[in-house]
């Protein structure tokens, strides 16, 4: 009988190490996996960013174009006197008349 009682307990004991041994080689499966998704959460969030400021700069450049020739715009067309105004939109036409 103590035989008996001593096998079982070596078995258990065994069987409990198994278990243990399984349970951390999950755990550490889990873990890396964690990690590894993690990692790529971190990257598609960067590349995110960094994608953003590119639209955000180009829409800057964009908007700064637009203002610097109205801008322009509104110089030329405050500096020049109405004769100024009058030869520019006849040499103008007579540019159109030519290109026939």
């Amino acid at each position: 009988y103590k035989a008996q009682v001593a096998g079982a307990r070596k078995e258990a004991a065994q069987i409990v190490a198994e278990a243990r041994e399984q349970g951390e080689a999950v755990k550490a499966d889990i873990i890396a996996r964690a990690e590894a998704e993690t990692d790529q959460i971190k990257a598609r969030g960067h590349e995110e960013v960094l994608a953003e400021r590119e639209r955000v700069a180009g829409d800057l450049r964009r908007q700064v174009a637009e203002l610097s020739i109205d801008v322009a715009e509104k110089v030329v067309v405050s500096s020049l006197d109405a004769e100024a105004q009058r030869v520019l939109v006849d040499r103008y036409i007579e540019e159109l008349g030519g290109v026939r």
